[in-house]
């Protein structure tokens, strides 16, 4: 029986392999991370109980089983390392008094976001951690809310069936989505279709499939956010940016400008998202739909080509980004993959 090589994490293509040890590391990190703050936490606060290290020696335990960090883990370490910064004691307290550790998963599992006011900690922690990171990026807090549970289950289905049709004509990329992503929440918004981000890292949240939308929006959208998930990976492993500055750009994707940061991730997402139409067109040649496939996200350009907004955000960073040899060698295999690929356009 031969062993599956690791892909080098210069190349852009999927790899179950390689997905599952930066997956690996990324959750052998936060529990090291997590451990660290509860027991300065513990010290300088002469806590006594340790109900949340015992918890954390039990996800440790999972890891050695190859179970995966669920993202309320990550959202809530991020939230206690913002208030140990910042010297936070309520904070803190809060905290560790009432975040309970979930049980760690083989798979995605879909459920709403947000959930009703339950009360849970847990999902309130990611609610301030994606509010955060949502006013950072756009000035904002994020806006969303809970769909229906006739949308939520349509949706559902939608979801699963588009990720066995991924797992027919690309196993490797169904593969990497099931290893970068544990969580899938739904939501309502008149204005996201779709996110994720990095301090909850697991998570990808969509909006219920519309009456005018079909199947590929789901494609596009599991694509394009397991990518994100992949470069995070990647970037906590090594460094893409020999540095980066507060300095914004002309994004293909939104509306307002965008730090380098942000468009080599596009860059990168929409060379994966290119690929994968283009695989799906070879295994359904007659479909129509995946002809008019479109990114969902704010634009300013009504041009529905994929291979255009990837063209943009290369040209922006082959000006002006200082990368290091590791993220020159991952831009330019991108540009290779874009420039293999083929995408019919009804």
């Amino acid at each position: 029986m031969t062993t599956m090589q690791a892909r080098s994490i210069h190349d852009p293509y999927p790899c179950p392999v390689r997905a599952d040890m930066l997956r690996k590391g990324m959750d052998i990190q936060l529990l090291s991370s997590f451990r660290y703050l509860l027991e300065t936490a513990y010290n300088k606060l002469n806590i006594a109980d340790n109900r949340l290290l015992c918890g954390l020696q039990i996800l440790e335990e999972d890891l050695s089983k190859n179970y995966k960090i669920h993202p309320e883990v990550y959202g809530a370490h991020w939230q206690l390392m913002l208030a140990m910064k910042k010297n936070n004691v309520s904070r803190i307290l809060y905290i560790i008094d009432n975040f309970t550790f979930p049980e760690s998963t083989n798979s995605y599992s879909i459920g709403i976001f947000p959930q009703p006011d339950t009360g849970i900690v847990n999902e309130q922690l990611i609610r301030d951690t994606l509010d955060q990171q949502h006013l950072q990026a756009y000035g904002s807090s994020i806006d969303a809310t809970s769909p229906s549970i006739e949308l939520v289950q349509s949706s559902s289905e939608l979801i699963n069936n588009v990720f066995k049709r991924i797992q027919q004509v690309l196993p490797d990329v169904a593969a990497e989505i099931e290893t970068y992503i544990t969580k899938i929440s739904l939501i309502d918004s008149k204005e996201l279709s779709a996110g994720t981000s990095f301090p909850v890292f697991g998570l990808m949240y969509l909006h219920y499939i519309k009456d005018y939308q079909n199947w590929t929006a789901y494609l596009e959208h599991l694509v394009h956010e397991a990518a994100h998930h992949h470069l995070f990976a990647v970037i906590a492993t090594e460094n893409v940016f020999e540095r980066d500055s507060e300095k914004k750009f002309y994004s293909p994707l939104r509306l307002e400008p965008r730090p380098m940061s942000a468009i080599f991730h596009q860059m990168f997402v929409l060379s994966r998202v290119i690929y994968v139409v283009s695989e799906f067109q070879k295994a359904y040649p007659e479909s129509i739909e995946l002809k008019s496939v479109n990114t969902a996200y704010k634009n300013k350009t009504d041009d529905p080509s994929f291979q255009k907004k990837f063209f943009m955000a290369a040209d922006t960073i082959a000006k002006n980004a200082c990368l290091t040899q590791t993220g020159d060698l991952l831009f330019h295999q991108c540009c290779k993959l874009v420039e293999n690929a083929e995408i019919v356009y009804s």
